[in-house]
């Protein structure tokens, strides 16, 4: 499967493609998670989705950048196979994708929260994980393990977090023991 992406990769080389996949917003795609996360925190109304975004992309990124990818430790498939790189190389190992994991674990959240830019996060996150293959920096298996790794870590988010944060901090109990939404 690894030698699959890697051989669509290189069928599809262009320099247009390059500018594409090679762009600031791709290699700063963390960033602007983050960013957007910033921003949600600050508009009312979406504070909770907020919350739950960064409790996923921290929780994702402790997992798959600080744990998964020492412990597997698998070498980048431009150092294993002497591959050109557009952008700067990263020094981590290779498995899962952080960029494809984060991603997917902010759209995750988009995605079982219901929320109505659902899929204009998950087209993100694909474009996203797609340009890693392009660049030669991950194989496909490293993009599908980070997919994984993002969605469930958001499903779990949602479902534990969010319900705990509807129940307890959203709601508080008035003197008859009814929830009365803050």
């Amino acid at each position: 499967m690894d030698t699959l992406g890697m051989e669509a990769a290189k069928l599809m080389n262009s320099k247009a493609l390059d500018v594409f996949f090679g762009n600031p917003v791709i290699v700063y795609a963390l960033y602007i998670l983050i960013a957007v996360t910033a921003v949600l925190l600050i508009l009312r109304g979406t504070r909770k989705t907020a919350v739950l975004v960064a409790i996923s992309f921290l929780i994702t990124w402790i997992s798959g950048e600080q744990i998964l990818k020492n412990v597997i430790g698998r070498v980048r498939p431009f150092i294993e196979y002497g591959l050109t790189v557009i952008i700067k190389r990263p020094e981590s190992y290779s498995f899962p994708s952080g960029h494809a994991a984060m991603s997917f674990a902010v759209a995750g959240v988009f995605l079982f929260t219901g929320h109505r830019y659902r899929k204009t996060f998950l087209a993100f996150a694909v474009y996203v994980s797609i340009s890693r293959v392009y660049l030669n920096v991950h194989y496909l298996t490293d993009i599908l393990g980070g997919v994984l790794l993002g969605l469930s870590v958001s499903y779990m988010t949602v479902r534990w977090i969010g319900r705990w944060l509807q129940d307890k901090v959203y709601y508080r109990r008035s003197k008859g023991n009814q929830r009365i939404k803050t």
